[in-house]
């Protein structure tokens, strides 16, 4: 039987930019604490790992993350896997991993350190810009079958800007959906994520937890505001449940917070979109038709135009 209750942590993860052995130290002592604090799911940033600012000017062999990545199972994650052993929780970080397949190539990565000592990756399937000058963009969602459900993993980009992954994620019974994220002020008004998050919360009645580095990290400055979110009583708003907005003061300080919310009421009465992805009275249909999304996508992969408009950029 599915737990509804689960107790998450997220993290504002201050990192030493290229120090793995200092970061990782910092990991581990985090998750820890956010363990005897009953935590189940422990939530950090992307590329806690190493830091996520990138070096522009040095070629692919020379960047920190290059020099610095790992393979997933590797030494990182082994540290990281005998808490969650220890301790029963799903710890998830960020860093850059090694392709096994092909060691040229490195991904920016989520690894998923399972309660019973299994690891496994999420490959960042949105690349913007300024990784992609290191990193190669995955190919695969993940979804987690859990105590507590379905959970689907995104890291940053993936999150805000490209709504099938959280809504697949519901689709398959999922009320929790984990963004690893690094967003600095110089990058990105904090308002224009924050809304991001509060309006898929509430389009798709699902809980969000969500973590962020905070403060410098090589020379960009990140905005902390690492929270569990999500459909509140209140019809139309959405509620936080632990942390702090982005762009909140209050959020801008290294640190975790814990939250024990009930995921079954993302299907109570209170949440407009709770038929959104099941059959309502009397036989109702779903709202969700992935058969005309498919085929509306077919119809753009065959388009000769869009083609040509992918190849030029």
């Amino acid at each position: 039987m599915t737990n509804p209750v689960v107790n998450i942590a997220v993290v504002n993860f201050k990192t030493v930019w290229g120090d793995k052995n200092a970061n990782l130290e910092r990991i581990c002592a985090y998750a820890e604490q956010a363990a005897l604090c009953g935590a189940d799911i422990i939530v950090l940033p992307e590329l806690a790992l190493t830091g996520y600012d990138d070096e522009a000017d040095k070629p692919l062999h020379q960047k920190m993350q290059t020099l610095l990545a790992e393979t997933i199972p590797g030494p990182a994650t082994d540290r990281v896997s005998e808490i969650a052993k220890r301790t029963g929780a799903y710890i998830l970080f960020g860093m850059p991993e090694v392709d096994g397949d092909d060691p040229s190539v490195t991904r920016n990565s989520a690894a998923i350190c399972l309660p019973d000592g299994s690891v496994r990756s999420f490959r960042k399937v949105h690349m913007p810009a300024g990784e992609a000058s290191w990193a190669r963009r995955g190919d695969e969602p993940l979804f987690l079958d859990t105590p507590f459900g379905v959970i689907g993993v995104g890291i940053c980009y993936d999150s805000y800007k490209f709504p099938e992954l959280v809504r697949m994620t519901k689709a398959r019974g999922g009320q929790l959906f984990i963004n690893v994220t690094a967003l600095p002020f110089e990058d990105i008004l904090p308002n224009v994520n924050r809304e991001d998050l509060e309006s898929m919360a509430l389009a798709d009645s699902i809980y969000l937890a969500s973590a962020n580095l905070v403060g410098l990290d090589l020379y960009k400055h990140f905005m902390g505001g690492s929270s569990v979110l999500g459909p509140g009583e209140t019809v139309g708003e959405t509620a936080y449940y632990a942390g702090y907005p982005f762009g909140d003061p209050a959020g801008q300080q290294p640190g975790v917070f814990l939250a024990a919310i009930d995921l079954s009421l993302a299907e109570s009465e209170c949440c407009h979109t709770r038929r959104l992805f099941t059959a309502g009275p009397e036989g109702q249909a779903p709202g969700w038709r992935p058969a005309i999304y498919q085929e509306m996508c077919d119809t753009v992969l065959n388009d000769p135009d869009w083609q040509r408009r992918v190849r030029a950029h």
